[in-house]
């Protein structure tokens, strides 16, 4: 018996240890846990190595703290489009939120100051957010930045639902009081990240004639050959903008090209790109008014 006392600790003790990261109340078990085993130790000085296997059933409350994290149907950065049914409108960066499943983490502007916690995702339930810190700038007057700092509020547990406006996702979150305080928006532009091949500048067939485009939505940069130059550039989305697709501080190699007017043509229509379209492995770049402006094809990988 003294043995099965001694493995059941340690069980206990591993189980807590998984976790990673543990609530207020999880140290103070941590260390109850610890104390337990090092009295049985001393006590029965037991010898483990002929032990007999035996099955141990954790609790409900151990199997909890053992769950490890993983990827979740939230996961991703979602820019905050309005607080109590009000429209959030600045001239500054968007309030944004980013849930990151693997981690357990979540990480929030709220138009002033930077928030991360942990967060759990329940399905069919909700979110609860937990070990919130905030940086302690002083913000100007605005109704969003209190919203949000109530939803993202340490011990705070919210409902949500999600849906597909193609090609964004909304995401909608309840108070406690069940009244929507935040609708944020997903722009699921990781969709088209990679290489793509260009085969149409406006009415112009380019197919063929080696130029690419390769877009890296995680660090929101482009860069491609323009058949003769390299070029490369930052991208951005504006979340209040459909599709939204642009590119800035964009940089080229000085090589001398002897088609110089279809590199011409090129740089101009990404430096028009305001929103983009897809048909399967076809990305199409459009104009301010909807214009398109050029045609890519997904690249194969060989």
């Amino acid at each position: 018996m003294t043995k099965t006392r001694i493995i059941l600790t340690l069980a206990v003790s591993v189980a807590m240890a998984s976790c990673g990261v543990l609530s207020r109340n999880g140290s103070q078990r941590a260390d109850k846990a610890e104390e337990t085993m090092l009295e049985l130790m001393e006590d029965e000085a037991a010898e483990v190595s002929d032990y007999e296997p035996i099955d141990i059933e954790l609790s409900d409350s151990l199997k909890q703290l053992a769950v490890h994290h993983v990827a979740t149907p939230i996961d991703g950065k979602w820019s905050v489009l309005s607080a109590d049914g009000k429209s959030i409108h600045t001239d500054e960066e968007m309030p944004y939120v980013i849930f990151s499943g693997k981690e357990g983490r979540f990480y929030a502007y709220n138009g002033c100051n930077f928030i991360n916690g942990d967060f759990k995702y329940i399905p069919d339930a909700g979110i609860t957010f937990d070990n919130v810190l905030s940086t302690m700038r002083l913000c100007p007057a605005h109704q969003y930045i209190d919203v949000i700092n109530s939803v993202l509020a340490d011990g705070m547990t919210v409902s949500i639902r999600v849906g597909d406006v193609p090609p964004e996702t909304v995401m909608t979150i309840y108070g406690p009081d069940k009244k929507a305080r935040l609708m944020l928006q997903r722009s699921n532009a990781e969709a088209i990240g990679g290489q793509w091949t260009v085969e149409l500048i406006g009415a112009e067939h380019v197919k063929g004639k080696g130029l690419n485009v390769f877009l890296d939505m995680v660090a929101m940069t482009v860069h491609g050959n323009t058949a003769c130059n390299h070029f490369n550039g930052k991208i951005h989305i504006d979340p209040k903008i459909k599709s939204s697709l642009t590119f800035s501080d964009m940089s080229v190699s000085a090589k001398g090209c002897e088609n110089a007017s279809l590199e011409r043509q090129m740089l101009v229509a990404l430096e028009q790109a305001y929103s983009y379209g897809t048909d399967g492995d076809t990305l199409i770049l459009k104009d301010e008014s909807g214009k398109e402006l050029m045609k890519l094809k997904r690249a194969r990988i060989r």
